[in-house]
């Protein structure tokens, strides 16, 4: 039953990415431990490792139709953060 939700939540990501509504994506994707969130250049490597590890232990316990759909998962939200990214700074191109 859990991965039936976890489903419904990514099909809330992916409808949100191709509405392009980015930050709400992005948001659903940290609650849904998809991503690391809150990480800052000042936490240490230990508080990066420690975040790390905890959202890989989270990956091990999900059903495989759930691991199915991580691929293009991070493909978005990796296009998000790079929009938002190009955003702040002009320059890269």
């Amino acid at each position: 039953m859990r991965a039936f939700f976890f489903l419904l939540d990514l099909a809330t990501f992916f409808d949100l990415f191709y509405e392009n509504d980015l930050e709400a994506a992005l948001e659903v994707a940290e609650r849904l431990n998809v991503v690391p969130h809150g990480m800052s250049s000042s936490d240490s490597v230990e508080e990066v490792t420690g975040q790390l590890e905890r959202l890989l232990e989270n990956f091990k316990c999900l059903s495989e139709e759930v691991k199915q759909c991580f691929p293009q998962t991070l493909l978005c939200c990796m296009k998000i953060i790079f929009n938002s990214f190009t955003q702040v700074s002009p320059l890269v191109s």
